[in-house]
């Protein structure tokens, strides 16, 4: 990208969000309308745009988020609007009604983890056969 003096940074910054998650969900898995995603994180920023590129290739996407937000409820709203499927705490990911959360879709064909720890081992236990763990 050309150093030019009308482009801000703001937007220079931001291309690398888009690219990464163009990557995601384009390159990195082969998706089919009607596919599960896992994504740790919902408030990272490639989480957010991930919501709405794999939304429009028809993927249900699924995601993560700490407890004890004080606008706990208006985040999960704004990730919903954004694409997300369901944003549910990472305690509620761990348990076992994570699991009876996604009985009615497809087993995860992807799970995007930039979490790691006991979340991770807790999700990937419930990928599909063949599943990418990125």
């Amino acid at each position: 990208m050309p150093n030019r003096a009308d482009l801000e940074i703001e937007y220079l910054a931001s291309m690398s969000t888009f690219h990464t998650a163009w990557n995601l969900s384009h390159n990195m898995v082969k998706f089919e309308p009607g596919d599960t995603a896992l994504i740790a994180g919902a408030s990272s920023a490639v989480a957010q745009v991930s919501f709405a590129y794999l939304r429009s290739l028809g993927v249900k996407p699924f995601s993560t988020m700490m407890l004890g937000r004080s606008n706990h409820a208006q985040f999960v709203d704004n990730v919903k609007a954004m694409g997300c499927w369901s944003c549910v705490t990472y305690s509620y990911a761990r348990s076992n009604y994570m699991s009876r959360l996604i009985s009615d879709v497809p087993a995860p064909k992807a799970y995007f983890n930039h979490v790691g720890g006991p979340l991770g081992s807790s999700l990937f236990r419930l990928m599909g056969e063949n599943g990418t763990v990125v």
